[in-house]
């Protein structure tokens, strides 16, 4: 992940997330700040965005500025494909 990022604002969640199963991973330029997986990228960046979702208080606490997203099928791929990218990249609000 981080080929293309896109500017962390609804408006560019609108516009470039896809309604499409895959990853997705929130961050700044000092630090990975959650990853996440779902059926529908854009309408989960949109929840996390909006504060509808168990971990919008500690991304926004992190001033996000950019997002990312794989395209990945499946439910088991998807969950294989967040695993990695949060055993390599650490980000800040998947730990406990």
């Amino acid at each position: 992940m981080k080929g293309n990022q896109y500017p962390y604002n609804k408006a560019s969640i609108w516009a470039n997330a896809p309604v499409a199963s895959g990853v997705y991973a929130i961050d700044s330029p000092s630090e990975w700040i959650y990853v996440g997986e779902s059926e529908n990228i854009q309408g989960r960046l949109i929840d996390h965005h909006d504060g509808h979702s168990e971990q919008s208080h500690c991304i926004d606490r992190r001033d996000p500025d950019t997002f990312d997203y794989e395209i990945v099928s499946g439910h088991e791929a998807r969950r294989r494909r967040q695993d990695e990218l949060i055993e390599a990249f650490r980000p800040k609000c998947n730990r406990t």
